[in-house]
């Protein structure tokens, strides 16, 4: 049986290398070669709460060009460079009454996670696999993930055009919220960042202005641009007790 080396937290503080079995498609299935993996927040908050090492890789923000295809896909696509819907439609089995609903993550028929995007290969569903262009480099193409999370979220904020946006946080999520609130029509951004660097991305990705998180920047900046209304869209990415008291 062909191996591959994979990535696992170690149960303790550390990630550990391991040679463990390659994965092997099955129907509707791809194996992915893995080319990058961005990691999440919630990689590593998951493994302040974790006693006992993995048993499989984990890693979500993924992506890769399709190595081998199982029955039921079409042969064309080895090679395809593509971005990977890790736990959703990527496991999903696109014909029950939550999927049909596009309500992947809730699947009746979900497949097991047989590992994710810290390996060498990983397998996911063919329909959870989306072509990115011969020109985008594989570290842009594992934020398709992320980007993906901010752009639904600011679809749900239901934008118009026009509108005072205030972004809290400047992490990975508030960059990729800061992109989608200006790609999809916002008027005026103001974010928060509590580093320069972020500030300097968030500027870089179209924010208008970049406050400190601590503080009442946030509220004075957004009054002096509303003449006192405030934001019509507040796009939340930091979480915890980080915002303090109401």
């Amino acid at each position: 049986m062909a191996t591959m080396k994979a990535a696992f937290f170690d149960g303790h503080s550390s990630m550990m290398l391991a040679d463990i079995p390659a994965p092997e498609p099955g129907p509707d299935d791809v194996i992915i070669r893995v080319r990058a993996t961005g990691i999440c927040g919630s990689d590593l908050l998951m493994n302040v709460d974790k006693t006992e090492p993995d048993q499989i890789p984990f890693g979500h923000e993924v992506a890769g060009e399709i190595a081998e295809v199982g029955p039921g896909v079409d042969a064309r696509l080895v090679g395809r460079r593509v971005a990977i819907e890790t736990i959703g439609h990527g496991l999903a089995c696109a014909t029950c009454w939550y999927c049909r609903q596009g309500q992947f993550r809730q699947c009746l028929n979900k497949r097991p996670n047989e590992g994710g995007g810290f390996a060498q290969y990983m397998k996911r569903r063919a329909i959870g696999c989306y072509p990115l262009p011969d020109a985008l480099p594989w570290e842009d193409g594992a934020l398709v993930e992320p980007l993906a999370v901010s752009v639904h979220g600011v679809r749900r904020g239901q934008m118009q055009g026009g509108e005072t946006v205030a972004v809290l946080g400047c992490g990975n999520i508030g960059l990729t919220a800061i992109a989608a609130a200006r790609a999809l029509g916002a008027g005026k951004i103001i974010a928060t960042a509590r580093h320069a660097q972020q500030a300097e991305m968030a500027k870089a990705l179209g924010a208008d202005e970049v406050v400190s998180s601590e503080g009442t920047d946030l509220k004075e900046a957004l009054e002096a641009a509303t003449e006192g209304r405030g934001a019509d869209l507040t796009i939340e990415t930091v979480g915890g007790g980080t915002l303090g008291p109401p």
